[in-house]
């Protein structure tokens, strides 16, 4: 044969991104005739042969029952020279058909040779039994074996690329599935790079470590591996400088400052995002290089990856909003029936936040056996920061009702409290305190809207009270005290302005003018029961419309 074609197979200019070229193994070509001096032949023409830089690895069997058992035994075969007439005269035919049917290995390339003609199989059956050429032993010369088997090699290696490349898809698929299903930070990245591993690896016959990869953090000035697979594993917890040459860290540190993926042959460094900001880093490091289809991998699955990081910091808000409603709900006093029959009122009180948690409060509790101290407040904002305040309202209020009995002192103390605190919120407030033996009902305002006395026998009607100042604002100011009695029968109803300010779908308010004919018409119901009329209402009010702000209320009844 001539040098020009030993260099035309020699070295392919047809470059392949594929992992099978890159993991240095060889080609196996099984040999199958009872013809000892055909195997010798081919072994003769073909062992110092290459085919894009890897040898070929030789099966010989010389029935068809050995070629079956061969088959096994090396799944990852490329080529089978397959005899026809052996042991009987369709045993290559029925070589075929196992390997075919039974061992459903499509992949194998299949070339029959035989040395007599007329036994050659039909066209039919050569299609039938997916037989991939056809050639008579004395065709295949020096350069027709060496066309033979360079055509067959790359045919399957295009086929496994392809089987390759289209499990990765599916494995893609999966694992971003099953990223989706984590719901734990700390899970989820360590899925993210056991998925990420189990789909670089695929294809690889080499060991798992080939890929070693490292999740980092943000913190620029000092790197910490989250999570880390292959030969970085044990430095999970440790900072990322002592797992990495003084380069890779340098070029993490790049791919961090340029807000950009970094390839080179060998390492990649690709961030998981959060909108535009980088949350985390991924360093993998390929002792047998990165492909262009690795990089395409890599790229799509952090992609979603960093789409489901979301989706898992939105679940962790979630249920940390969850934990803190259920703290927030703990917190409010609940032994109506209790403190009722302890201090002779009707006592309910109720609270909604608008979102999971809220700036709204409501409290009640013993100051001593003939007082019963009830307070409302609603701190200007929503959310987890009114939360906050509203906490801080709440138990600041109990210890300072430990010290004083007046409610313009204890305002007046609590008031300099939140202005020490700097939150940049005010809070309305409105405190009374009730002497149980007399009906007498002592109160102080802090810029809260005005509560609604009850009667029996009469129209409720909004009591006029000092408007006093907000909490929180100016830490001097000095609020009223004033005084109200009430009779057997009558009580005092003090709610948040999210039960007024209430709105529709029409954005259409609930007002004062729906609220007063409520109190009106269900005066002479219990407190449980009249809040459930309101809060019944309301709903039937707001309907579909998202609800505009924290609502809280109280009803107190002297009995």
């Amino acid at each position: 044969m001539s040098d020009e074609l030993d260099d035309l197979f020699q070295d392919s200019d047809d470059k392949q991104d594929t992992r099978l070229t890159a993991t240095n193994g060889k080609w196996k070509v099984m040999i199958v005739d009872d013809e000892p001096g055909v195997h010798e032949v081919t072994l003769m023409i073909l062992k110092t042969f290459t085919v894009e830089g890897r040898a070929l690895e030789f099966i010989s069997a010389y029935t068809g029952r050995d070629a079956m058992q061969e088959i096994v035994k090396h799944p990852d075969t490329a080529l089978i020279f397959l005899d026809v007439v052996m042991e009987s005269d369709h045993a290559g035919l029925d070589v075929v058909k196992h390997i075919r049917e039974t061992l459903k290995n499509r992949f194998v390339r299949i070339v029959l040779r035989t040395g007599q003609p007329g036994v050659a199989p039909e066209e039919a059956v050569i299609v039938e039994y997916d037989i991939n050429d056809y050639k008579e032993k004395n065709e295949l010369q020096r350069q027709k074996l060496i066309t033979s088997t360079v055509a067959a090699i790359r045919s399957y290696r295009d086929i496994m690329t392809i089987e390759g490349n289209l499990r990765s898809l599916e494995k893609l698929v999966e694992s971003s599935r099953s990223l989706f299903d984590v719901n734990l930070i700390d899970r989820f990245f360590s899925e993210v790079l056991v998925q990420l591993n189990s789909i670089l690896t695929l294809d690889t016959n080499t060991l798992t470590d080939v890929y070693s990869s490292i999740l980092t953090d943000n913190s620029m000035d000092d790197l910490m591996v989250i999570s880390a697979t292959g030969l970085y594993q044990q430095y999970k917890d440790k900072r990322v400088a002592e797992a990495v040459s003084t380069d890779d860290l340098a070029m993490i540190k790049r791919a961090f400052a340029e807000n950009r993926d970094v390839y080179t042959e060998k390492q990649a460094v690709t961030c998981l995002r959060t909108g535009n900001d980088i949350s985390n880093l991924v360093f993998i490091d390929n002792r047998n290089g990165i492909s262009l289809w690795d990089k395409k991998l890599i790229d799509i699955f952090c992609a979603h990856a960093s789409m489901y990081f979301d989706s898992v910091k939105q679940h962790k808000m979630e249920q940390s909003l969850k934990l803190s409603h259920e703290i927030q709900m703990n917190m409010l006093p609940r032994d109506f029936s209790s403190v009722g029959g302890r201090y002779g009122v009707d006592l309910f009180a109720f609270l909604q936040p608008a979102r999971e948690i809220g700036g709204d409060l409501y409290d009640f509790f013993a100051m001593d056996d003939s007082h019963l101290c009830i307070a409302i407040g609603d701190v200007s904002d929503k959310g987890v920061h009114a939360a906050l305040i509203m906490s801080a309202a709440k138990i600041t209020l109990r210890a300072l009702a430990k010290v004083y009995k007046s409610p313009e002192i204890i305002l007046e103390a609590l008031n300099k409290e939140l202005c020490a605190q700097n939150s940049g919120m005010f809070v309305t407030f409105f405190l009374g305190i009730m002497d149980i033996r007399t009906g007498e009902l002592a109160f102080s305002n802090a810029g809260h809207n005005p509560p609604y006395l009850l009667y029996d026998s009469a129209e409720p009607k909004e009591m006029l009270i000092d408007t006093g100042f907000p909490l929180g604002v100016m830490d001097d100011f000095k609020y009223l005290k004033e005084v109200v009695s009430l009779k057997k029968g009558n009580g005092i109803f003090i709610y948040t302005d999210g039960v007024t300010d209430a709105r529709d779908v029409k954005q259409q308010s609930f007002t004062a003018h729906t609220l007063v004919p409520l109190l009106s018409t269900n005066r002479n119901d219990s407190a449980n029961r009249l809040v459930d009329r309101i809060v019944d209402t309301l709903k039937t009010f707001i309907g579909e419309a998202p609800q505009f702000d924290d609502i809280a209320m109280l009803v107190l009844k002297y009995l």
